[in-house]
């Protein structure tokens, strides 16, 4: 599966995230799931996708999120 496939829908802007804070829409769920794309991957799922751009600033954008909580 290659990463436009990945891509269901619309990844979230640097401004949706920062409006629903560190705990809303399934902020940690998607953080867990581009993690696990990065360690291990998924079956099915392309190695390369660990390296697509949106992914990547779409986990950029999660992380400047959630990572001040717990820092």
């Amino acid at each position: 599966m290659s990463s436009s496939a990945l891509i269901a829908g619309p990844l979230p802007t640097r401004e949706e995230v920062q409006r629903d804070g560190p705990y809303g829409a399934d902020l940690q769920l998607a953080l867990y799931v581009l993690y696990e794309l990065h360690y291990q991957g998924f079956e099915g799922v392309d190695d390369d996708c660990e390296w697509a751009p949106a992914l990547l600033s779409a986990r950029r954008y999660l992380e400047e999120a959630f990572l001040p909580v717990w820092v």
